[in-house]
């Protein structure tokens, strides 16, 4: 082995020591935000239950109806102005992105 094989494999052994310390210290750092990404995961499998089960937000919603039809109400206002909105905010969006003609 050269002399100049032998530097650049000191060099890559201390750069792999080096980046496995830097993952070590990044895992450590993370530790504080495991709660928050295992609550982000229960409330993504959540919204993926409920896109492929959509009769039990079905059912959901006709027990509301039934049980507490004002708050149903008022619940269904807000969705179709939070709707609304949101179709606003992506036509606004959509407008501003095609600002060149084809």
């Amino acid at each position: 082995m050269t002399p100049r094989q032998l530097e650049l494999a000191l060099k890559r052994q201390r750069l792999e020591w080096q980046a496995q310390s830097q993952r070590e210290d990044l895992g450590r750092h993370l530790q504080v935000f495991l709660p928050a990404f295992g609550a982000a995961d229960k409330v993504r499998a959540g919204a993926k239950f409920l896109r492929t089960h959509p009769a039990w937000l079905a059912g959901g919603a006709v027990l509301l109806v039934v049980l507490r039809p004002r708050k149903a109400w008022r619940w269904g206002r807000r969705g179709v102005m939070v709707w609304s909105l949101w179709k606003k905010l992506q036509n606004k969006l959509g407008a501003a992105g095609n600002t060149h003609a084809p």
